[in-house]
């Protein structure tokens, strides 16, 4: 049982949860709130969305669409991005061995990712700024206003990673009155956590917010071989938005982001055991599905440090409302995945025949160094009429680097499960640092037109100029008196590549209501 604390909450919280019976018939769902930025023809109970990229009904939208309010977050006590699984089915989350190779799935279809260069099929947008890897939308969620999960392709208008969905988080704005909110929540297991928003006017046409978190969730894993429990985190983010009415129609929102999270994360545990020296080695480790316990001498870390700031203005030209998004991102991470996964602080000999004989592995060691800068310009009409629209451009500019080093200890013979004689141990190492940047560059559009009645025609295009640059070095050994690490011998080079596609979408629609229709 949880212990949760409210203090002194005082805000406005928009649409609730939002559901879809069926691949493309949608039915009129309960909300408890509406959007104060809802679009003109919304009732109280509408559920608004902005998953076209403009302000709409989510019954209008033909698309198959679960919104989420922070309310029904703080309901199902869903913390951060991970925990969204519980809230909607079609949503799952593969864990990785770090951040890097962890991807959400949506409708079962996700990408594994073993590789920078590799984007996932997800694409994570927070704020209309999408994530250049999947890896920054694996974190806390504070101070939220709704998130949207869009199922199945959706590149038209979110790009070439979106071709399984889009997880989109939308954050809280200034508000036009003061309010203030504060929560702790201390659960069971030693977890801590703790949130904190103020926002309000400055002056007649200028607004704040400013929003906190902190976290400290033990993990579920103990280590006894370091005497600590494994796989928890601990995190904290500060989060400021100004936002200022330059003119009755003209809105600038600028918002900065900061988080950071420190995580002994992700160690694996031992589920079966059939070779007596592997038992032998880890000591007493029960494996079985239920266990909770490694011995190993190292422990696992992934820690990130990530940045956001962006600067959105909207102009409303009455018919029409012209939108322009420019952001900055920043992630580090910082990983090292010990593959020895015993608790011994020098070699043993395992025998060639039970394991191969690399039994001192605890250097595997990887950077990412991540920044991007993007530009997206677009104009969509407002409301809703025979004839709606969205028309863009979307610029991204992308720079992944990427250092690796490892290190090993082969034992070449003595006692199964004693450890080895120095004139036994032969070291191996290398190191790598790649670098991988990207310039894409996209047109795209929208548009539903009414036939006849409530029959309605939708298409659209995304035209897309992508091109990449990969380049590294490889250095071996990395340690006087090493042997090279087989299969990294030293070299360097780079390769560059572009692609242009073009890809689109065409559909029916037809509303036997306001509140039904099929697509």
């Amino acid at each position: 049982m949880s212990l949760k604390t409210i203090l002194g909450a005082s805000t406005v919280s928009v649409t609730a949860l939002g559901a879809a019976l069926g691949a493309a018939v949608i039915w009129a769902a309960p909300a408890m709130a509406q959007d104060a930025a809802a679009p003109d023809g919304t009732m109280p109970g509408d559920i608004v969305v902005t998953a076209q990229k403009r302000a709409e009904r989510l019954q209008d939208v033909p698309l198959a669409v679960t919104a989420v309010s922070a309310d029904a977050l703080a309901a199902r006590q869903i913390n951060d991005t991970t925990s969204l699984v519980t809230a909607i089915p079609s949503l799952s989350f593969q864990q990785g061995a770090n951040p890097t190779n962890t991807s959400f799935r949506i409708r079962g279809v996700g990408t594994a990712l073993f590789g920078q260069g590799v984007e996932s099929s997800v694409s994570v947008v927070v704020d209309g700024v999408v994530a250049v890897r999947s890896a920054q939308g694996f974190s806390e969620l504070a101070d939220i206003e709704r998130i949207e999960v869009l199922r199945g392709p959706q590149g038209t208008l979110f790009g070439k990673n979106a071709s399984a969905g889009v997880i989109s988080v939308t954050t809280a704005r200034p508000s036009d009155t003061f309010e203030g909110k504060g929560e702790i929540t201390i659960a069971e297991h030693n977890e801590y956590r703790a949130r904190g928003t103020v926002s309000g006017p400055i002056t007649d046409t200028l607004r704040a917010r400013v929003s906190g978190f902190y976290s400290d969730v033990q993990g579920v894993t103990r280590n006894i071989g370091t005497d600590k429990w494994v796989n928890g985190t601990k995190s904290w983010g500060v989060r400021g938005k100004l936002e200022w009415e330059a003119t009755p129609n003209l809105t600038f929102l600028l918002a900065g982001e900061y988080k950071k999270t420190d995580a002994d994360c992700c160690a694996s545990t031992l589920i079966s055991i059939v070779n007596p020296v592997l038992q032998q080695v880890v000591g007493p480790i029960d494996a079985s599905r239920k266990n909770r316990t490694i011995n190993e001498d190292t422990d696992t870390y992934a820690n990130s440090k990530s940045q956001t700031y962006s600067l959105q203005a909207d102009w409303d030209l009455g018919a029409a409302s012209i939108t322009s998004i420019t952001a900055y991102q920043k992630y580090d991470l910082e990983v090292n995945q010990p593959i020895d996964r015993i608790n011994a602080t020098s070699p043993l000999y395992l025998g060639t025949a039970a394991f191969a004989p690399y039994t001192f592995w605890n250097q595997n060691h990887g950077i990412v160094d991540l920044s991007a800068w993007s530009q997206e310009l677009r104009i969509a009409n407002n409301g809703k009429s025979d004839l709606n629209y969205v028309v863009g451009a979307f610029y991204m500019h992308s720079d992944i680097v990427r250092p690796f080093d490892r290190r090993r200890a082969r034992c070449t013979t003595g006692i199964v499960g004693q450890p080895c004689a120095p004139t036994n141990i032969v070291w191996q190492s290398a190191q790598s640092r790649i670098r991988l940047k990207q310039d894409s560059i996209a047109a795209f559009g929208q548009a539903d037109y009414g036939i006849v009645g409530g029959l309605r025609a939708i298409g659209g295009i995304r035209v897309q100029y992508e091109k990449g640059t990969n380049s590294g070095t490889r250095t071996a050994p990395i340690v006087a008196g090493d042997n090279v690490f087989p299969g990294n011998a030293s070299t360097s080079g780079s390769f560059s590549a572009h692609d242009t596609a073009v890809t689109g979408k065409a559909g029916l629609q037809y509303e036997f209501s306001r509140n039904a229709q099929v697509y």
